[in-house]
């Protein structure tokens, strides 16, 4: 089966229930059954985060998160920053709710196109 998504939530002004422009995560889930999410990549959430997200959304609902970007080599690490192994760990940490709920399509890592 395909599924069809959008990336992001608020850029899809269309789809808001009460005319605003930006749409909410409420609003998106009533018309796709996933969507991908690119404020990981940013930086992780904590799982109360998360658990907000859920509690919009119907339970078979479907999150694509992206890795941070000092996980994809897009943001530089300084010798305060996590290793990548305890990295990994926080992602893990970070996204336990949807992964107990199986709400957890898949994590993108999106690489720099300098990799090519």
């Amino acid at each position: 089966m395909i599924d069809v998504g959008l990336t992001s939530v608020a850029e899809h002004p269309q789809l808001s229930a009460t005319g605003k422009s930006t749409s909410t995560l409420v609003d998106y889930a009533q018309y796709f059954p996933v969507v991908e999410l690119d404020t990981t990549f940013y930086g992780l959430k904590s799982p109360d985060v998360v658990r907000r997200w859920q509690e919009q959304v119907p339970p078979q609902f479907q999150f694509i998160v992206k890795a941070t970007g000092m996980m994809t080599g897009q943001t530089k690490m300084d010798e305060d920053s996590p290793t990548l192994p305890e990295q990994f760990q926080a992602l893990e940490s970070s996204l336990q709710p949807l992964i107990q709920s199986k709400q957890l399509r898949a994590i993108l890592f999106q690489m720099p196109p300098f990799l090519v």
